[in-house]
C-alpha cells in the first residue's frame, strides 16, 4: 500500500483545502474550523468507524486512504467510496469505514461545533453545503462507473478523478501522482477482478494513455482519456489543472 501523506498539513489546513474543492469563491481559514485533537494511527484494515448508527465521533482523515466498505456474507466486499486526506468520515448504516493502508485520523467534532455556532461565517456554511453536493456527485459517478462503463472506461475515469482530487491537496506532480491503493483495493472499488484490472491497466499503458511504474501514474494523453470515459470534474479545477491551462494559453 502506498502511504499518502499530506506533507505535514494540519487537520484544519487539510479541511480548508477540501472545502475549497467544492466552493471556489470561498477560502476557509483553518482557525475558523475549530481546534482538532490529537490524531489516532491505524494500520491497514483498521476499523475507523464501525457499521451502524451507534455512538462514534466523525473523523477527519489526516493521512492515508480509507474506504466505505460493504461486506457480504460470503466474504466479498464492495468499496463504495475511496476517502483521501481532508475527507470527513461518518458512521454508515451498513458500511464500515476502514483504513486501506497506514492512516491517521482526527476527531472532527470541533469543526461541526464551529459550523453550528450562530456566528459561523455564511461562506463557511455555503462551502459545507457545496462539499456535501460534491460528495453526492462523486457517489453518482461511482454508480455510473459500476453500472454502465466498460473496464477501460472505469479505470480511466477513476484515474482522472483521483488525479483531480489529489491535485487539490498538493499531492500531484503535474500529471503524475501516486496511485493511492493496491490493485486488490481498486478491484473492490471498481468491480473488476484483480486479473481483469491488471490487464486493463496494461492495455492503457500499451495505448500510451498512461505510464505506470512503481505505483506512480502519469497521465500521458489527458484529452484522450477524457474522451474515452466522458469524465467531468466535480467542483472547481484543481490548482495543478489551472496552472496547466494557463501555461497552454500563454
Amino acid at each position: 500500500m502506498i502511504d499518502i501523506s499530506a506533507h505535514g498539513l494540519s487537520p484544519g489546513e487539510l479541511l480548508a483545502r477540501r472545502l475549497a474543492t467544492a466552493s471556489a469563491p470561498y477560502r476557509a481559514r483553518p482557525e475558523e474550523l475549530g481546534v482538532f485533537g490529537p490524531t489516532t494511527h491505524l494500520g491497514a484494515g483498521g476499523e475507523i468507524i464501525p457499521a451502524g448508527r451507534g455512538p462514534g465521533a466523525p473523523k477527519l482523515l489526516v493521512s492515508g486512504v480509507a474506504g466505505e466498505v460493504r461486506a457480504l456474507g460470503d466474504g466479498r466486499r464492495q468499496i463504495l467510496r475511496l476517502r483521501l486526506p481532508g475527507d470527513l468520515l461518518y458512521a454508515c448504516d451498513y458500511e464500515a469505514v476502514v483504513a486501506l493502508g497506514r492512516a491517521h485520523v482526527a476527531d472532527a467534532r470541533p469543526f461541526l461545533q464551529a459550523l453550528n455556532d450562530p456566528g459561523a461565517p455564511a461562506g463557511l456554511r455555503r462551502a459545507w453545503l457545496a462539499l456535501g453536493q460534491a460528495d453526492q456527485d462523486m457517489l453518482r459517478d461511482q454508480l455510473v462507473r459500476l453500472g454502465r462503463m466498460t473496464a477501460s472506461e472505469r479505470v480511466a475515469h477513476f484515474l482522472l478523478e483521483t488525479h483531480h482530487r489529489l491535485g487539490h491537496l498538493g499531492l500531484t506532480d503535474g500529471d503524475t501522482f501516486h496511485l493511492p491503493a493496491t490493485q486488490e483495493v481498486l478491484s473492490d472499488l471498481i468491480g473488476l477482478s484483480v486479473v481483469h484490472l491488471n490487464r486493463t491497466l496494461q492495455a492503457l499503458r500499451r495505448s500510451e494513455l498512461i505510464s505506470l511504474r512503481n505505483g506512480r501514474v502519469e497521465v500521458l494523453q489527458r484529452e484522450a482519456l477524457i474522451d474515452l470515459c466522458d469524465w467531468r470534474p466535480v467542483g472547481p479545477p484543481s490548482p495543478a489543472a489551472t496552472s496547466e491551462a494557463e501555461v497552454a494559453g500563454a
